[in-house]
């Protein structure tokens, strides 16, 4: 290829700093590692020979830092398809293919810092403000693919996180790549980055101190996980099995009236049947629920010309308080594009002769007892502009997802730190349900209270954080 790939082991260090980028997310939040990485990068960037070799660093940087961030694309291929031979082409070409395609905006990123290296009080801004620009692109271009944003390395750290509240999670992107690059930018070295380290977990400490312990409402949540381990449900008995699991962990135990919860929380498509055409089944979902009490679940139903992956709020007697219909799809999993250009043989690859097809927008929906949610369905929740302006009245976050694609792999852990993130840009608190986990409560500063682990069946009982004012 270019230069850096004929000096192979220049290139495979700087596809190995890329690799060690990763290591900065979930699940193990060591971002001190990332800032070297970055560091390192940069510094390949700003010594490169011409805007060539300087693309290639980040390109190959890119290569290595998406092949491990989305290592999980392979196993929900084969999760969904039940085929090593269809994980591998498909999964694996496709981990391949994006990843070669992603790497470009790190490549790009790398050659506009090599072209402002004649100013060097600027290439480190340069090199910062042009990553999260081009982030903001990922996030939109093609439908956008804003999974791990650089900036999702701090969502666990709760005072680095808090500017997030004001300059988005692309800002906080910018001040993570800004700190990698002034750890080597200028003669003082080091000195710099802890600075603006410094000043950030300082800011944060104070708007978490000036807010103070989290604040609750009256109104009783449970979050149902009933971990049931079995992608495709479609099937009668396991549609059955899914909502046994899930109506026994209702209310599963006497309780004094002061524990009953208000509303229930079920996982993303927990409910499997077609509630308007089956009424046995609404019977059974009244019958697990107590007088007055809310259940909010996930459901496919049948909208004019499809069907919907929606979200559905009912009382007690299983009628519709309101619903929302998921309108940021995931291509190829809820919907092929361009179908109707590709070979017979492709056609069934979502599992149906038919796409699910999109809502109308975000909204607020009423999951009764006063309580108005955002709602967010699964992949919804990477996006920061489908949360970033809330409409007036919303009082929580309402993230209902079902993982059991990722298994026990890196998605889970990464699909649930940017949701966390949305919180602490809106400062709304997050009430977020999954079939197989992570299901959590997180306040509007983006502190976890509870926390249900991978694969545990269970429940979390909790009074509605109130948001952050």
């Amino acid at each position: 290829m270019v230069l850096l790939l004929k000096k192979w082991p220049l290139g495979a260090a700087t596809l190995f700093l890329g690799f060690l980028f990763t290591v900065g997310f979930a699940p193990l939040y060591w971002w001190p590692v990332s800032l070297v990485a970055l560091a390192g990068l940069y510094l390949l960037s700003v010594e490169a020979k011409n805007g060539r070799q300087a693309f290639t660093a980040g390109w190959l940087f890119g290569v290595g830092h998406h092949l491990v961030g989305l290592s999980w694309l392979p196993v929900s291929v084969y999760t969904d398809q039940q085929s090593v031979l269809v994980s591998v082409l498909v999964g694996g070409g496709g981990l391949l293919g994006i990843s070669f395609i992603l790497a470009i905006y790190i490549g790009l990123t790398c050659f506009a810092t090599y072209r402002t290296r004649a100013w060097p009080w600027l290439t480190p801004f340069a090199f910062a403000f042009v990553w999260a620009g081009l982030e903001i692109i990922r996030g939109w271009l093609f439908t956008g693919f804003p999974w791990n944003p650089a900036g999702a390395i701090w969502a666990n750290s709760l005072y680095l996180v808090q500017s997030a509240a004001f300059v988005k999670v692309w800002g906080l992107s910018a001040l993570v790549a800004l700190c990698g690059a002034l750890l080597v930018a200028w003669r003082v070295k080091i000195l710099p980055a802890l600075g603006v380290l410094l000043v950030l977990a300082v800011f944060g400490w104070q708007r978490v101190e000036a807010y103070g312990p989290t604040a609750y409402g009256e109104t009783r949540i449970r979050l149902v996980q009933a971990g049931y381990q079995q992608a495709h449900h479609w099937q009668p008995e396991r549609r059955w099995q899914l909502l046994e699991q899930h109506t026994s962990l209702n209310n599963p135990y006497p309780a004094e009236e002061a524990a009953v919860p208000d509303i229930i929380l079920w996982s993303e498509n927990a409910i499997s049947f077609f509630l308007e055409e089956e009424s046995f089944i609404r019977q059974h979902i009244s019958a697990s629920l107590r007088p007055q009490q809310t259940l909010v679940a996930g459901v496919v139903r049948k909208v004019p010309g499809g069907y919907g992956n929606s979200i559905v709020a009912l009382d007690d007697s299983v009628r519709a308080l309101d619903v929302y219909d998921k309108h940021h799809l995931v291509p190829y999993g809820e919907y092929l594009p361009f179908r109707d250009w590709m070979p017979e043989f492709l056609q069934d690859f979502t599992h149906s002769r038919s796409d699910f097809l999109p809502g109308t927008g975000p909204m607020m929906l009423n999951i009764g007892h006063g309580i108005r949610a955002l709602p967010l369905v699964c992949y919804e929740g990477i996006f920061p502009y489908l949360s970033s302006q809330p409409p007036e009245g919303v009082q929580v976050l309402v993230n209902l997802t079902n993982d059991v694609w990722f298994t026990n792999t890196l998605g889970p852990y990464q699909h649930y730190a940017m949701a966390r993130l949305r919180a602490v840009e809106t400062g709304l608190p997050l009430l977020r349900a999954a079939n197989t986990g992570i299901t959590a409560v997180v306040d509007g500063l983006g502190r976890e209270l509870k926390r249900l682990p991978l694969k545990q069946p269970g429940v979390i009982d909790i009074k509605l954080p109130l948001p952050i004012k």
